[in-house]
């Protein structure tokens, strides 16, 4: 994930929350530029109180698999999504949330 990405809105008939134990946020955003790309569509899960050092893991062992099987032309149509952990303190709750942002 860049952080050069800039987004210009959300299209909230796309967004949902997903289900699972953390109830990650699904959203759809849009780019501010198509930078040629055929769809402006920027998808993101926030997800609160994970770990997310599996989650980065197990994409990279994807990304290393995925490049060994394309080497042998066996196109599985992988596509690993990139993994952010962020960390922040939040002094009224006296606690942390972790989050990542994944595009998918």
């Amino acid at each position: 994930m860049s952080p050069r990405l800039l987004c210009s809105g959300v299209r909230l008939d796309k967004c949902k929350i997903m289900n699972s134990k953390q109830a990650p946020l699904w959203l759809c955003l849009e780019h501010a530029e198509t930078c040629g790309m055929s769809d402006n569509r920027l998808l993101v899960i926030f997800k609160v109180g994970d770990d997310l050092r599996q989650d980065s893991l197990t994409l990279q062992l994807l990304r290393v698999m995925n490049n060994i099987w394309m080497q042998q032309d066996m196109d599985l149509k992988m596509k690993p999504y990139g993994c952010v952990s962020t960390y922040v303190y939040c002094a009224a709750r006296r606690g942390e949330w972790r989050f990542c942002v994944a595009i998918a």
